[in-house]
C-alpha cells in the first residue's frame, strides 16, 4: 500500500515532535532533579563546613598545653511513648585543669502527628539515651527515613553544646572551609555568611545578627538563593548563607547537554526539512516525468504519422503517380524523418551532458557563415512569415567553441522565438567578440517564469498559442551547454513585447 505524501508527512512531524517533547520533559526533570540535589548540597555543605569548625576547635583545645585534663562526650537516643517520640541529646564536657564542667541533656518531643513540644534542660540531671531502648526499637527508628541523618545531626548538635562552652566560634574559619565545601559541589564559593540568634521561634520578626562575613566577589542579586542550617537543637542558633541562584548554576553546568539537545534537535528537524524537500521534489519530477512522457510521445508520434502517411499515398499512387507528386511526398517523408532524427538527438545531447566522460571539441568556429547556415535552415523551415537580420562584427569574428553545440543552441534558441511569437516575427541575431545575442518581438515570457525557463522539462504556458509545442528541454540544453562553454547567458523579456538571450563569452572563448 503506498503512503500519500501528506501522511508521511504527519507521520515524519508526529515523529519529530514526540522527539522534541521527549526532549523537553527529559531536560526539565533532570533539571529539577539537579536543582534539588544542589540545593541540598549547599546545605550539606554549610553542616559539613561547621561540623569541621568544631573539630578545628577542638583540635585548637587538645594543643593548648596549660590544660591537662579534658572530656568531651556527645550522646544521641530514642524513647518512644505511647503518645510521643523523643529524640534525647545528651553531651559532657568536662576539663579539671581550669574546673570546667557542662553536662547538659536536651529532649526534643515531637507527637506522632504535629510538634508537641520543645524542651531544653542545662544541668546536672541526666534524662534517657539509647542505652535505655530496647535494641529492636532503635534499630527500626535508625533505618527509617532520614534515620541515620538525624541521627548525625543530633550528635553534632550534641557536641556543640559542649564545644560552644568552651570556646567561640571561629567565623573565619568556618567561613573559609565554606568555600572550599562550596566549590567543591561545583559552586563559585561566593556567599555571604551570617550568624543568627532567634530567642524567639514563634517570633521571625525579633532575631540578633551576631556575626556577618561576605566574600570580595560576592554580589548582591534579587534571585540569589538563601540557606539556613540550625546547629543548636532549639532552632535559635542558625547560619543563613545567601549564594548565587542555584538554578544558573544548574543550567550553567548543563550547557552541554542543553546544546548537544539542540543540536540533535536542530539535526532532526533540517533531516525532517531535507527528507519532506526530496519527497516533494520527487513528487515534482514524477509530475515533469509524465508530461514529459506525453509530450514527447505526441512529438514523436506527429512526424511518424506524417511520414506514414506520405508512404501509404505513395504506394496508393503507384506507377501512376508523377514524377512531381513522388518528389513532394518522398521530401515530406525525409523532412519528417529529420524532425525525428532532430529530437532523438536532443535528448541523446541531455543524457551525453550527465556523462562523466562528456567533453567539448573546441575549434576556431568562423561566426558569419555559422549564423548564415542557421538562418537559411530557420527560415526555410518557418511556417510563418519570418524576417531574421544578422549583424556579426567584425566581420571574420571568429570564437573557440563546439561547433556542433553552439550551432545547436543557436537553433535552439531561433526555434524558440519561431515558435512562441504571433502570426510573424522579426528576429535579430547580433554576434560581437564580447556576446551573443538573439531578439525577437514574440509573446515574451513573464518575469515570474524567467527564473524557471532553463529547469529540464520546464515549458512555459503559453496562453493563446496553442500550436507552440516541445518538451522542455531547448533552453535547459543551451544553458547546460553554456556552462559547459564557461560562458553564462542572460534573458530579458516581458509578457508580449519578445524576448532578448544574451550569451556572453570571453574574448578568446577559452574557459
Amino acid at each position: 500500500m503506498k503512503l500519500h505524501l501528506k501522511f508521511i508527512s504527519a507521520l515524519i512531524l508526529i515523529a519529530l515532535s514526540g522527539i522534541f517533547m521527549y526532549q523537553i520533559y527529559w531536560l526539565s526533570n533532570l533539571f529539577q532533579t539537579t536543582r534539588a540535589e544542589k540545593s541540598k548540597a549547599v546545605e550539606e555543605a554549610l553542616r559539613v563546613a561547621d561540623l569541621r569548625e568544631m573539630y578545628h576547635r577542638i583540635d585548637q583545645y587538645r594543643r593548648d598545653k596549660s590544660l591537662k585534663h579534658g572530656v568531651f562526650t556527645a550522646a544521641v537516643g530514642y524513647q518512644p511513648d505511647t503518645t510521643h517520640a523523643q529524640h534525647t541529646i545528651s553531651t559532657e564536657t568536662r576539663v579539671e585543669g581550669n574546673r570546667t564542667h557542662t553536662t547538659g541533656t536536651v529532649i526534643t518531643a515531637v507527637d506522632k502527628y504535629e510538634m508537641d513540644s520543645d524542651s531544653v534542660v542545662v544541668g546536672h540531671k541526666q534524662y534517657a539515651s539509647a542505652e535505655q531502648m530496647a535494641e529492636d526499637e532503635f534499630s527500626n527508628n535508625l533505618l527509617a527515613q532520614d534515620g541515620l541523618l538525624k541521627l548525625a545531626a543530633g550528635f553534632q548538635q550534641s557536641l556543640h553544646i559542649g564545644v560552644d562552652a568552651l570556646l567561640p566560634l571561629d567565623t573565619v574559619y568556618l567561613d573559609s572551609v565554606l568555600v572550599d565545601e562550596l566549590r567543591a559541589i561545583g559552586l563559585s564559593g561566593e556567599h555571604k555568611l551570617l550568624l543568627i540568634y532567634q530567642p524567639n521561634l514563634l517570633d521571625s520578626f525579633v532575631a540578633d545578627t551576631l556575626a556577618s562575613l561576605t566574600t570580595k566577589a560576592y554580589q548582591a542579586r534579587r534571585d540569589n538563593n538563601t540557606f539556613i542550617y540550625a546547629y543548636d537543637v532549639s532552632g535559635q542558633h542558625y547560619y543563613e548563607i545567601c549564594v548565587e541562584n542555584v538554578s544558573r548554576v544548574v543550567v550553567r553546568q548543563m550547557a552541554g547537554i542543553l546544546a548537544t539537545s539542540l543540536l540533535i534537535i536542530f539535526i532532526l528537524a533540517f533531516a525532517f526539512f531535507y527528507l519532506l524537500r526530496t519527497l516533494l521534489h520527487i513528487k515534482s519530477l514524477k509530475e515533469i516525468s509524465d508530461d514529459f512522457t506525453h509530450n514527447i510521445t505526441h512529438e514523436l508520434k506527429t512526424p511518424l504519422s506524417v511520414a506514414y502517411a506520405a508512404n501509404d499515398a505513395l504506394l496508393h499512387y503507384g506507377a501512376d503517380a508523377s514524377e512531381e507528386v513522388r518528389r513532394r511526398y518522398l521530401n515530406i517523408c525525409r523532412e519528417q524523418l529529420q524532425q525525428l532524427s532532430t529530437l532523438v538527438e536532443q535528448i541523446l545531447s541531455m543524457n551525453m551532458e550527465h556523462r562523466q566522460t562528456f567533453r567539448l571539441h573546441r575549434e576556431t568556429v568562423a561566426m558569419r557563415p555559422l549564423l548564415e547556415h542557421v538562418t537559411e535552415i530557420q527560415q526555410i523551415r518557418a511556417q510563418k512569415p519570418c524576417s531574421i537580420t544578422l549583424d556579426v562584427n567584425p566581420e571574420d569574428l571568429a570564437i573557440s567553441a563546439d561547433r556542433t553545440h553552439l550551432q545547436n543552441m543557436v537553433n535552439n534558441l531561433v526555434d524558440n522565438a519561431l515558435k512562441y511569437s504571433g502570426d510573424s516575427v522579426n528576429i535579430q541575431i547580433v554576434c560581437t567578440a564580447e556576446y551573443l545575442q538573439i531578439s525577437d518581438d514574440g509573446i515574451g515570457i513573464a518575469r515570474s517564469q524567467q527564473a524557471l525557463i532553463f529547469e529540464k522539462f520546464y515549458r512555459v504556458p503559453t496562453g493563446d498559442v496553442q500550436n507552440a509545442r516541445g518538451y522542455g528541454l531547448g533552453l535547459h540544453y543551451v544553458h547546460a551547454m553554456v556552462q559547459q562553454h564557461g560562458w553564462r547567458i542572460m534573458v530579458d523579456s516581458e509578457s508580449g513585447r519578445g524576448s532578448r538571450f544574451t550569451i556572453y563569452f570571453d574574448k578568446d572563448g577559452k574557459d
